[in-house]
């Protein structure tokens, strides 16, 4: 699927923590690219105060980091906390789709996050069976 078009279907897609938050707004734009992405439900929302480095201890076997993201590799962002805990899908131009708390999907400027990205990584090949 053309990236535009998923962008229209998921722009707008409130947030709910339980249901739909940034990492399952990323196992499902996978989904639509082809991909199965295995989801770990943490219980505790704010799980990042604890620091507990989930994308490192359970989600690096998928994902191999890269210097320049191209279009549809993740950005990783430490947002006021100690360890990454919010993501994003490049989608070109220096722009990357997410879907933060309290806001839902919505395209953003790379630069604007500058200070908070973590890394950009690039899921290896693992298709859907």
């Amino acid at each position: 699927m053309f990236n535009s078009l998923l962008i229209k279907k998921y722009l707008g897609q409130n947030y709910n923590y339980e249901k739909f938050n940034c990492y399952t707004f990323v196992i499902c734009w996978y989904k639509d690219l082809g991909y199965e992405l295995p989801n770990y439900f943490l219980d505790d929302p704010k799980w990042y105060n604890h620091n507990k480095n989930y994308f490192i201890e359970e989600y690096h076997k998928l994902w191999e980091k890269v210097d320049k993201p191209e279009t549809n590799d993740i950005i990783l962002m430490k947002i006021m906390s100690p360890v990454p805990n919010h993501i994003g899908i490049h989608i070109g131009e220096r722009r990357f789709i997410h879907c933060p708390e309290k806001i839902g999907v919505v395209v953003s400027d790379m630069k604007r996050y500058e200070r908070t990205i973590y890394g950009y990584y690039h899921l290896k090949e693992i298709k859907c069976q």
